[in-house]
């Protein structure tokens, strides 16, 4: 019988915390969203936003409020890059993620992100 990977949290400057705890248990993302139905079990997802860090074929690290978070990816990810013409690398992003397992379903650019490349930006209010 293998064990899981131990989960590590490091003291180290680049603060990288990982969606898989020690017993395989997602990390509860949650706390970095501000969707307003992020408890809501019917609802499904949520989405959660940063600064996208990097990106491979099986996750996302995305930079909030100062911590590097890796979150993995479904393997029906999806990438809208409708309108937007560059790279995502530093830019911020919103990124769909899964309620029944944490695992990212989709990244696109924020609004502003988007706005941004052409300049221009308008909040709503």
């Amino acid at each position: 019988m293998t064990t899981p990977p131990k989960h590590r949290l490091t003291a180290n400057p680049s603060k990288i915390q990982t969606a898989i705890l020690t017993k395989g248990h997602p990390k509860d993302l949650k706390q970095y969203s501000k969707d307003p139905d992020k408890n809501d079990p019917s609802e499904g997802d949520f989405d959660i936003v940063g600064k996208l860090v990097s990106e491979t074929d099986g996750e996302l690290i995305l930079n909030i409020k100062g911590d590097k978070i890796t979150i993995q990816k479904k393997s029906s990810f999806d990438k809208d890059m409708k309108g937007f013409k560059r790279d995502l690398k530093g830019k911020m992003v919103d990124v769909e993620i899964s309620t029944k397992n944490q695992k990212a379903e989709s990244l696109k650019p924020t609004r502003q992100t988007r706005a941004d490349q052409d300049g221009v930006f308008k909040k709503r209010g």
